[in-house]
């Protein structure tokens, strides 16, 4: 089998613990969305429910884990007109990308895995790239890869930025093989969403799931090529898929 010479990354919850960031920065932004829009604050729990967050964790099938802050806004508008409540679609979206850009300072950005450099620089040394892809947008993955001081490792980093088309989209893909000019059997998709698995498939690669739980990494089994607790053991995989 031919070595794999491009790892293409997602951020949240695979570079990035995903909880420690996206779960407090909900707890701002939500809230502070519902008074922007004169709303019962006590509205927050459903939202924050609908998207995917319980008791602080978050559930990978919520659109908190796998979506655009666009696609958040939809999922929240709808909790609010279910729960009777008139407000305008458009302005909640706009209000929720508005909203947790302001309250971003105040999310944790800690590496999902111990000794995340020594990880990533382990596969630079075998002669591979690596690339982010996110539907996060530019600002946020900027301040996320320089908090965590691992932006240099990246040969690529493709954002949510109304260019490219965001995950499952393939074209990402696309644009990396042309760039690269790597053929898709020399890159591998490393993900913890079943968005970045369909992403993966849609462009003809294969992919890795990672999750911290038991019941995250079943789910996504079912249709990843492997999964793994953290990306730490990304490399052993990949050693076992090169030797075949």
């Amino acid at each position: 089998m031919k070595p794999i010479r491009m790892v293409i990354f997602d951020k949240d919850g695979t570079l990035m613990d995903f909880d420690a960031f996206w779960v407090t920065v909900s707890q701002a932004a939500v809230p502070d969305m519902l008074q922007s829009l004169a709303l019962d604050p006590a509205l927050a729990d459903a939202l924050l429910t609908a998207m995917g967050v319980h008791s602080g964790t978050t559930d990978v099938r919520g659109v908190l884990s796998w979506g655009t802050y666009s696609q958040m806004g939809g999922v929240m508008y709808d909790a609010l007109t279910a729960a009777g409540v008139a407000c305008d679609r458009n302005e909640v979206i706009r209000l929720t990308e508005e909203m947790y850009h302001r309250h971003a300072e105040e999310g944790g950005v800690q590496p999902a895995c111990e000794n995340i450099k020594r990880v990533l620089g382990a596969h630079i040394r075998c002669g591979r790239s690596l690339a982010v892809v996110t539907t996060d947008g530019p600002r946020m993955t900027r301040k996320c890869l320089l908090d965590m001081d691992i932006g240099h490792y990246f040969s690529a980093v493709c954002t949510d930025d109304g260019i490219l088309p965001p995950k499952p989209d393939p074209m990402c893909i696309e644009v990396i093989c042309e760039q690269f000019g790597y053929t898709k059997d020399e890159i591998v998709m490393v993900g913890d969403t079943m968005t970045d698995i369909r992403f993966a498939r849609n462009g003809g690669i294969r992919v890795i799931g990672v999750a911290k739980t038991e019941e995250n990494r079943a789910y996504l089994a079912s249709e990843a090529d492997a999964v793994v607790e953290d990306i730490s053991h990304v490399a052993d995989v990949l050693a076992q898929w090169e030797a075949m």
